[in-house]
């Protein structure tokens, strides 16, 4: 599926969802992600579907 058909499709959804996980080493240290989509970093984390457990959005692909 390519991204716009992906974008097209959530935003076709009445209702979003989706989980954060915030992950650190042991110095403290949080890991962010950059994303194309946004000028901002993000927590980790993931879309849930529906039906989808929050671990199941949050686990890696």
């Amino acid at each position: 599926m390519t991204e716009d058909a992906y974008g097209a499709l959530r935003a076709s959804a009445a209702l979003w969802a989706g989980t954060s996980v915030l992950i650190t080493n042991q110095r403290g240290q949080v890991l962010i992600q950059r994303v194309t989509y946004r000028p901002t970093r993000l927590l980790t984390g993931g879309a849930v579907d529906k039906g989808e457990a929050p671990a199941q959005g949050a686990a890696p692909n």
